[in-house]
């Protein structure tokens, strides 16, 4: 036993390996904090909460019904943005009319809008994973 601790303490104090040791886990200690704030690419962590929150009627195999879910999110997002287009346009006009009815028309179409990063992104991943 006395052979084991001689070369552990050479090891470890001699040729600095418990010096080494001490720098990794300190680097390690350093890093955590970043991979533990992972955002998925986001901006803020509410964002974040909000995709994944998203996500979960969405995990597990694609099948027809979930992509009909992701077009039917994205082809709403697309329509949203048309009409956000002709509200400003309107805006820029002048024209009364047409602001009040785009106006009523963009209502449904505010969580949509809210949440177009999130929608976005999930678009994306089904785009990678249907190809």
């Amino acid at each position: 036993m006395s052979l084991f601790k001689y070369e552990a303490k050479k090891i470890l104090i001699k040729q600095y390996g418990l010096f080494l040791f001490a720098a990794v886990i300190l680097l390690k200690l350093i890093s955590l904090p970043q991979q533990l704030n992972t955002n998925y690419g986001f901006n803020t962590s509410a964002d974040k909460n909000t995709y994944l929150e998203m996500l979960k009627p969405l995990s597990g195999m694609l099948t027809e019904e979930k992509e009909t879910i992701i077009t039917d999110m994205k082809e709403r997002l697309i329509e949203a943005k048309s009409l956000n287009s002709q509200l400003l346009d309107a805006y820029q006009s002048g024209d009364s009319e047409m602001i009040g009815e785009l106006e009523k028309r963009l209502d449904g179409y505010e969580e949509i809008l809210k949440n177009e990063n999130v929608i976005e992104r999930m678009f994306e991943k089904y785009s990678y994973v249907s190809d």
